[in-house]
């Protein structure tokens, strides 16, 4: 069954560089969910899933890729891979962090503290978060979402290491991932039970080693895909039941609002979920029509402001909050200068160098114009899907 549904699914089975029709539209969809919640309907919409989602379809990229280019370069350079997260994402968030200090500091606002603004640029904001919220402060500057970022960076320090000591095609990576999995809900029940000096719904919610996991539900589809023991294990998870089951998940976890479901065991199902969905949106023919609304045009072109749109939106909300009354006037500034600045940041401040990235093994090729039709094979790789 998997083998006749991948021969004529949009996306090969094993890990390819190529173009991932859709992953820009889900990237549009997870950032909407996060800017409307912030924007004043968090109580309808679960922003912290828009969170998850980014996690989910990070881990699964980026493991395909490092996949891909073991397979065609024989293993994974290390190096490289920094560097090419560093010049991926650093400069807008370089720009984001100078820029807003710059800002608030123009507008007579104040300015971040030295370790506020440190941890910004390195990568420990979720650490810096949790430690101000023990000591009974909250941080100056609006940069609190910043802590996603850090969870992520964190966890791709480690995990091409962790592919290279369990082995790249070997089963044992299989079995690594797995064990995270199983731990990492474990660890956050130990932290909600037994810490009493931490903010623990804060730790367990913006904590590397809490969030981990959301990630690692990626990677494994991607590992799995790969592999050849996903026949048996893939034909009970493709096909109506699954999908509804997965859905039925979801809803189960934005309906329960018992904090210690949601602070130890809501990423974990929610992981489970995406793994099923993602699936199933690929590989399973009859949802196939969702990848044509995914492709849209304007959720491309959201998803590929998504990253600058996730930066700038939070300064941007607080500085209309600041200067105007809540209302249709004040949310209007605030969407239409996260647009602005975005556009900015991905146009002159991103783009160029894209071109640096390449020198170090990124794969950077114009998205192609896709037909329902089109084989993975006529795919090619897209510089926003770009490691």
């Amino acid at each position: 069954m998997f083998k006749r549904l991948t021969s004529e699914a949009p996306l090969t089975a094993e890990a390819r560089y190529g173009y991932i029709p859709g992953l820009d539209g889900i990237r549009a969809i997870a950032v909407l969910i996060v800017i409307i919640a912030h924007f004043g309907l968090t109580t309808l919409v679960p922003g912290g899933f828009g969170v998850t989602v980014f996690f989910f379809i990070s881990g699964f990229l980026i493991t395909r890729l490092l996949l891909a280019e073991a397979r065609t370069k024989g293993k994974i350079h290390l190096k490289d891979f920094y560097i090419r997260r560093i010049v991926r994402l650093y400069p807008a968030l370089i720009f984001m962090v100078v820029g807003s200090t710059a800002l608030y500091l123009g507008l007579g606002q104040g300015g971040p503290k030295p370790l506020e603004f440190t941890a910004a640029l390195g990568y420990f904001t979720n650490i810096y978060q949790v430690a101000v919220r023990a000591g009974g402060e909250l941080p100056f500057m609006p940069w609190t979402h910043l802590w996603s970022l850090a969870v992520e960076e964190h966890f791709y320090l480690i995990f091409p290491l962790l592919m290279v000591i369990f082995g790249i095609f070997k089963r044992r990576l299989i079995w690594a991932l797995m064990g995270l999995l199983a731990l990492v809900p474990l660890w956050r029940l130990f932290t909600y039970s037994t810490f009493e000096t931490l903010p623990v719904v804060d730790y367990n919610y913006m904590m590397t080693d809490a969030r981990i996991d959301s990630i690692v539900w990626g990677c494994l589809l991607s590992v799995l895909l790969d592999k050849d023991i996903r026949e048996g294990l893939f034909q009970k998870l493709i096909g109506w039941f699954p999908i509804i089951g997965a859905g039925a998940i979801l809803l189960l976890c934005f309906a329960l609002r018992d904090e210690s479901f949601r602070y130890v065991w809501r990423y974990s199902l929610q992981g489970a979920a995406l793994f099923v969905l993602v699936l199933n949106l690929y590989f399973f023919r009859p949802v196939r029509w969702s990848l044509g609304i995914l492709e849209l045009w304007p959720l491309v072109w959201m998803g590929r402001l998504s990253y600058p749109l996730y930066l700038w939106h939070f300064p941007v909300l607080d500085l209309s909050h600041r200067f105007m009354e809540p209302g249709l006037a004040q949310l209007s500034v605030a969407v239409v200068g996260s647009l602005g600045i975005s556009i900015f940041s991905f146009f002159l401040v991103e783009k160029p160098f894209m071109t640096l990235r390449k020198r170090f093994g990124a794969h950077i090729v114009k998205r192609p114009a896709i037909t329902k039709d089109a084989p993975p094979e006529a795919r090619k790789p897209d510089p926003a899907l770009m490691s």
